[in-house]
């Protein structure tokens, strides 16, 4: 994963995002002075917690049901639209190296599956739930930023919920604001290691930025073709449909003279850029000036 990739889920800085963040660990209800998270109703076999009905008998997270609204989740369960108030929410995941981390509701499996269920009560509270390999013995933290400046950073507990299923709460006061639980701390984070792994959920940007700002993330590959050029993809994941007549692949600040195969690219996709020489660094543009994706070829 790129450093600009995962600046960009952290940040949000307003393009190519999944959305705007706003709040600081002061609007985090629950949140004590120490920073440890005010999730206090995560017992695990607590038939008196709220929760207690959260996640069925066999593994699913039972959302929207638990929350006892009328909410829409799309067929691949990144998009939440939340009627009151009208918020659609979308979830994003980066890959921890060449692990794979599933969103989704299902959580009972032998792969990293997680899932952002978010609830509303005079603020939203970003519910975050997730399998026993998912959590590992990694020390998680959430991160909150609001319009892309300022990051807050506490520790996230991920209490055991039931066995095998862990959850912990990040509550935030208003619905145009974007939270970040990852394996690291902000340092690392921000340089980009290639082990951290983050879980992002933010408001859709929607109205008039969502045509010129696309909600969308891309994993990158390169192979050398043993000329010292190198052939690279980019899978679309997660986001909007692109049309391809929007998208320009830009090598060291000049375009690459590439056609792509398609007339528009969506989730499962892949874009397939040929003779990008090694050392050089590969960016897909979207409308001329937006970078999307981008990959230092050969490192």
């Amino acid at each position: 994963m790129s450093e600009q990739t995962r600046r960009r889920l952290l940040l949000a800085a307003g393009s190519a995002t999944v959305g705007t963040l706003a709040g600081c660990l002061d609007e985090l209800s629950g949140s004590g002075d120490d920073g440890e998270s005010g999730s206090d109703d995560t017992d695990s076999g607590n038939g008196d917690s709220e929760l207690a009905g959260a996640v069925t008998d066999d593994g699913t997270v039972d959302y929207p049901a638990f929350v006892d609204g009328d909410i829409t989740v799309d067929e691949d369960e990144h998009r939440i639209e939340y009627p009151d108030p009208d918020v659609e929410f979308v979830l994003e995941v980066e890959l921890s190296g060449e692990e794979d981390v599933s969103i989704t509701r299902e959580l009972d499996t032998d792969a990293r599956a997680v899932y952002v269920a978010p609830a509303y009560d005079d603020g939203f509270t970003h519910h975050v739930f997730a399998n026993e390999a998912f959590v590992a013995d990694e020390a998680w933290n959430a991160f909150t930023s609001e319009d892309g400046e300022e990051i807050d950073e506490r520790s996230f507990s991920f209490d055991e919920l039931e066995e095998g299923i862990f959850h912990d709460t990040i509550s935030l006061s208003t619905a145009n604001e974007r939270a970040i639980v990852a394996d690291a701390d902000l340092e690392r984070v921000e340089r980009g290691e290639d082990d951290v792994t983050a879980v992002g959920i933010g408001e859709s940007l929607g109205g008039e930025n969502e045509a010129s700002t696309p909600e969308v993330s891309f994993e990158s590959f390169h192979e050398s073709d043993g000329d010292g050029t190198y052939t690279v993809e980019f899978r679309h994941v997660v986001g909007d449909e692109l049309e391809t007549d929007s998208l320009t692949a830009i090598v060291d600040g000049d375009t690459h003279d590439d056609s792509f195969e398609t007339d528009s690219i969506t989730v499962g996709d892949v874009v397939t850029i040929e003779d990008v020489p090694e050392g050089e660094t590969l960016s897909l543009v979207f409308d001329g000036e937006t970078v999307i994706a981008e990959i230092a070829v050969g490192d």
